[in-house]
């Protein structure tokens, strides 16, 4: 089974984006209607649930049948924003960033997966779905470092244990797999077949927590005093890293000057901020250098 999902950043006029996004859509696709509609890119939590212009045009967009559900996708705070959401009553799905490296963050504050249960728990008494986006991140820097015998024995993928660690978290309804030939096809189809122990996944908990890698969590952002998208020009390095420098030179070229990696005055607030304990100075130099 496939489902058809489109996408719509938020901004102004949204109502008449939706309605012209969802028309180009259905005639790119040739169908007469796609599965799930997202708002992405909302500048506040509360914009994903109290966004008048975009709910009006989701609901309107049901009753035509040109959409059969409505949802959002959100990077930052996956934990607060399923929590809104769901008391919201207006979502049906919602797909969030979270991973490994972020299961053991919660004593810095941040979304770890004692904090995302409850929101998972949240979601689930909604009704309503939850995709996890970002569940691979920096799998094959994390699963070097796994020691535990018996589960190096079992010879899974980095990205097979990966995301199998996020489908065991109880509402989790789908992850987002990336996948450009068969051979990846089969190796994720398998992880509906693995099966980790408590142990196995808190080992990898552990694992990720020491690995220094960043997790997008958004530390880094609140600590920022310039305003600097820290977290986008990270990930946006990410795709051009992985072959799809295009889309992230484009988006990069979107950010508003002050907001641009250039923009840093290297005080280091964001290192003093990141519980990965990632050089993030440096990072942002060399996403500039690529992407500029």
């Amino acid at each position: 089974k496939v489902d058809i999902r489109g996408q719509l950043r938020a901004g102004k006029g949204v109502y008449k984006k939706a309605m012209e996004h969802a028309e180009s859509s259905l005639r790119r696709l040739r169908t007469d209607h796609v599965d799930i509609m997202m708002l992405h890119g909302c500048t506040t939590l509360l914009d994903y649930v109290k966004n008048a212009e975009w709910l009006r045009a989701a609901e309107d967009l049901k009753k035509q049948g040109k959409i059969r559900f409505v949802g959002f996708s959100e990077h930052q705070k996956p934990a607060e924003t399923l929590k809104l959401a769901a008391a919201s009553g207006r979502y049906d799905v919602a797909m969030v960033a979270f991973s490994l490296v972020k299961a053991k963050w919660g004593a810095l504050g941040r979304t770890d997966v004692k904090s995302i249960q409850p929101a998972l728990a949240a979601a689930r008494k909604a009704d309503m779905g939850v995709i996890v986006m970002k569940a691979a991140a920096h799998a094959e820097e994390i699963v070097a470092k796994v020691s535990e015998p018996k589960l190096k024995k079992k010879g899974y993928s980095p990205y097979q244990l990966c995301y199998r660690y996020v489908l065991d978290l109880p509402g989790v309804t789908a992850v987002v797999c990336g996948m450009s030939n068969m051979t990846h096809v089969t190796e994720n189809v398998a992880v509906a077949g693995i099966k980790l122990t408590s142990r196995e996944a808190e080992h990898l908990e552990h694992v990720a927590a020491a690995s220094g890698v960043c997790g997008f969590c958004g530390a880094c952002l609140d600590a920022c005093p310039n305003g600097i998208a820290v977290q986008d020009v990270l990930r946006l390095h990410g795709y051009h890293v992985h072959g799809h420098g295009a889309v992230a030179r484009a988006e990069y070229a979107a950010l508003a000057p002050h907001r641009r990696a250039d923009a840093c005055r290297g005080c280091g607030s964001c290192e003093a901020a990141c519980p990965g304990r990632v050089p993030i100075r440096r990072a942002l130099r060399e996403a500039h250098h690529a992407l500029a």
